[in-house]
């Protein structure tokens, strides 16, 4: 493998893969990074601009940031820059960025004047927070106004609250914007936001139509900051902006140094109180915060064959699934979003995981089912919720061995309580009590193909959901059985098996699975399709959970021919080109958008699984390599998408920009990926009782290695693969310099501590070739 990003024209990896430099400030859309904490999330771009999310445990949100922007302005010659280059858009000497792990560093040079603006979020308050420093490295001494601000939003109130007719922004004290919504319709809700410094400003502006100079200036030339003083004027009912103006006068070598902060507050008294916090200090508390965050990523520490790699999974990837632990999809808190997160942080924060498997089973009603989300709530019955339960909770307990977990009470969404393991119950039992004609699982309004509302009317079937369910049956049968529930273990196998016998009896449609049933009875996904006639889900999934292994490579053959692009797998094709009532809302979308035939990382990272599962570690790698943001065969010229971070989909060739992408960060690819690559690939993963190694590796690497933290041990696994281009394998183990019986690590007997595991992998004849491998 080579070293993949190297030749990115807008930057690349730092050494130690902390951070990402930037090249060019001119990247082909903005490039997201965010910086957080257990109440704001803030989005900061290479330019330095973007918002800040304000969410409560409510669901209440604000949005009291839109943009935030520094301003420049040489007193003398009185040309104006701005430190991240736009909107001023004027040319620098020189530029730099780097976004770190929740945090980034912008820096400017024009004319000997050096800017540079660092933005984190704060530790202990709903705060961003930065630090600006002006310094003079001319040789003469200069004049310079400096202008930062934020532009107010307080969105994010329901009609009766609006901004035009309850809001004030005044000053408060002599460095403290205050923006005010002073409806009454969100009582409890911190509906406010403020901007203060630690610096008195000289002049401040909260109009920002006076700061832009009129209705139809902009923010590339504010009048504002071409005038000689802002206005020191309170404003009401109109657009606000928050601008402080501070002059400098800077000897050779002068530095000035200000901190800023911006944020959320209930009240006046709260915004005085957080703004007093704007120092030094709470910057650097915020630092701190961000780098704690990322304290337990060596838990799954890897060297890759190719560098960036390494850098990408070691750290990046790691740092969008810590972000989605902790604001999922930012705009919706989904019920299998969070469980597909949490699966995923077991490795890596597994009290975490914990604390999220018991918020989102407290969004199960006690019939079993569950809502699809909230945050804000989200009633639509899709069908899929109560299936991840089984998936996630078994991978924390493989993970801690916390059994007594199961025994936790837990309260239902609309009435009573139970404990865990009777909520993962009820929800199988719905299932059961909900299985359409032909003994499969009814869609509803959707499951986990949100576009696809084939079961409106209550009688649609879904051929994914009886292929997860069969998986989710067979992994609480593991459950039950460590347990010594033998009979619900008898049961759920039995399920499972009379669940893979319907599949295989109605679903086969020849070379592939049919993806469901409409609830007029008409398949759904099949050869009798002119559109939408195969669908990505389903043919993985028959692997993933295990289904009738002879049909696997006939399945992946079909995937290869009708689904695979170089950058990912269609969710379906052909994309639909006109409105069907029987499928719903996936046909009016456009061709090679969302679900309607677009390229789905999500499907891919489900794909590259199965691959790893039907033991094929070359196609796996190539499923996997598909969807990286620095995937060779899609340049982020074209993709658009920061090289340092996943995305949920990529345009489809039905599209007319194929390949490009709207956004980064937000998707499910990253925790199947993530544990995709740890588990299946590399293939180190927990067991109720110790640690499997299993790899799939593909046949170009040779040696991987991997630091696993794994409950008392650590265990340094060097794989070296002596198979490559061979069919069968096997794996022998040496632990601490003596050789190991089978593949499994077992615990008991093991003394805590640091382990030494050599895992070799060996060609074997096809008589001595174990099973297909399971997701379990």
């Amino acid at each position: 493998m080579s070293d993949t990003q190297s030749t990115d024209p807008f930057g690349s990896f730092s050494e130690n893969g902390r951070e990402f430099v930037f090249a060019r400030f001119d990247t082909p859309r903005p490039w997201i990074n965010y910086a957080w904490n257990s109440q704001l999330l803030v989005s900061v771009d290479q330019r330095g601009r973007g918002y800040s999310l304000y969410r409560d445990g409510e669901g209440r949100r604000t949005n009291p940031i839109r943009d935030r922007l520094v301003y420049l302005k040489d007193l003398e010659s009185g040309r104006i820059w701005t430190v991240g280059w736009d909107p001023v858009q004027m040319p620098f000497e020189h530029y730099h960025c780097r976004h770190g792990l929740g945090y980034t560093v912008i820096g400017c040079e024009f004319e000997g004047i050096h800017c540079e603006l660092r933005i984190t979020a704060a530790a202990d308050i709903p705060a961003e927070i930065w630090s600006l420093t002006v310094n003079n490295r001319g040789d003469k001494p200069r004049r310079i106004a400096v202008y930062p601000a934020v532009e107010f939003d307080l969105g994010g109130w329901i009609p009766y609250g609006t901004v035009e007719n309850y809001s004030i922004c005044r000053m408060v004290g002599d460095r403290l914007l205050l923006a005010l919504n002073q409806s009454a319709e969100r009582p409890g809700a911190r509906n406010h936001a403020w901007f203060s410094s630690n610096l008195k400003p000289d002049h401040y502006e909260t109009r920002k139509r006076e700061f832009l100079g009129g209705p139809y200036s902009s923010l590339a030339n504010p009048m504002g900051v071409s005038a000689p003083r802002l206005t020191d004027t309170g404003s009401a009912t109109e657009d606000f902006i928050g601008a402080f103006q501070y002059q400098l006068d800077l000897v050779p070598g002068g530095v000035w140094e200000g901190f800023f902060s911006a944020g959320v507050c209930h009240d006046e008294a709260e915004a005085v109180s957080f703004a007093g916090k704007t120092n030094a200090a709470t910057f650097a508390l915020g630092m701190d915060a961000a780098t704690q965050r990322t304290s337990s990523f060596d838990r799954a520490e890897m060297e890759l064959p190719d560098p960036v790699w390494t850098r990408f999974f070691n750290v990046w990837a790691k740092q969008q699934l810590a972000f989605l632990g902790d604001f999922t999809r930012v705009y919706l808190t989904g019920f299998r979003d969070s469980l597909q997160d949490a699966q995923a942080l077991c490795a890596y924060a597994p009290e975490q995981a914990r604390r999220s498997i018991i918020t989102t089973l407290q969004h199960q009603y006690h019939d079993g089912s569950a809502m699809r989300g909230w945050c804000p709530d989200d009633h639509h019955k899709y069908a899929d919720g109560g299936v991840w339960l089984a998936f996630t909770i078994g991978e924390y307990l493989r993970e801690t061995g916390d059994f007594p977990f199961l025994k936790e009470q837990v309260a239902f969404k609309d009435e009573g309580s139970a404990m865990v393991c009777e909520h993962l119950l009820r929800a199988l039992d719905w299932f059961r009590a909900n299985l359409g004609e032909r003994g499969l699982p009814k869609m509803h309004f959707g499951d986990w193909n949100d576009s696809l509302n084939i079961g409106r009317e209550g009688r649609g079937e879904s051929v994914w959901l009886g292929m997860a369910l069969v998986a989710a049956f067979k992994e609480t049968a593991a459950i039950a059985e460590r347990i010594n529930e033998h009979s619900i273990a008898a049961k759920c196998r039995t399920d499972a098996a009379t669940m893979e016998a319907n599949l295989e009896k109605h679903a086969w449609d020849g070379e592939w699975y049919l993806r469901g049933f409409a609830d007029d009875g008409s398949p759904v996904g099949g050869t009798s399709d002119a559109e939408g006639s195969i669908f990505a889900e389903p043919q993985s999934w028959a692997i993933l959970a295990g289904l009738n292994p002879d049909r696997w490579e006939q399945v992946s053959g079909s995937v290869d021919r009708r689904l695979r692009t170089p950058y990912g797998l269609l969710v379906c094709n052909p994309p639909f080109t006109h409105e069907q009532k029987r499928l719903g809302r996936i046909s009016t979308m456009p061709a090679g958008w969302g679900e309607n035939g677009s390229s789905y990382c999500h499907v891919t990272a489900f794909q590259f699984v199965a691959d790893c599962l039907r033991r094929d570690g070359d196609a796996a790698l190539a499923s996997l390599e598909s969807i990286l943001p620095f995937n060779p065969a899609l340049p982020t010229s074209e993709s658009w998408l920061e090289p340092y971070a996943f995305t949920n989909m990529f345009r489809g060739p039905g599209h007319p920009r194929p390949g490009a992408t709207f956004k980064g960060w937000t998707t499910g690819t990253v925790p199947w990926a993530l544990r995709g690559l740890t588990h299946f690939l590399i293939g180190v993963r927990p067991e109720f009782d110790g640690l499997r190694i299993d790899p799939a590796l593909p046949s170009t690497w040779n040696t991987v290695r991997i630091r696993r933290t794994f409950r008392d041990h650590v265990f340094e696994i060097q794989i070296m693969n002596h198979a490559a281009g061979a069919g069968a394998t096997e794996v022998r183990l040496t632990i601490d310099g003596r050789g190991y019986p089978g593949n499994l690590i077992a615990l008991d007997g093991l003394n805590p501590g640091t382990h030494q595991v050599l895992a070799e992998i060996h060609p074997v004849s096809i008589a001595n070739h174990p099973s297909p491998g399971t997701m379990s």
